[in-house]
């Protein structure tokens, strides 16, 4: 005779990955709002980012 065994499957909140997506999600969605108060969209201060990071490097000859 096989004895199975069955467990319960863990509530989604107990898993990190969860916490982990859910404090992603916050951060990002304020981060977005916080930019569109000043009418900038994420791929606009992405591109700005860019561009600063770009133009602080020294010129290659």
């Amino acid at each position: 005779m096989h004895k199975t065994y069955t467990s319960k499957a863990s509530e989604l909140e107990s898993h990190l990955g969860f916490w982990l997506r859910f404090v992603s999600n916050q951060v990002s969605s304020r981060f977005e709002n916080l930019l569109a108060e000043h009418d900038i969209s994420v791929t606009e201060w992405v591109a700005m980012r860019s561009y600063m990071a770009a133009s602080k490097q020294p010129m290659q000859n």
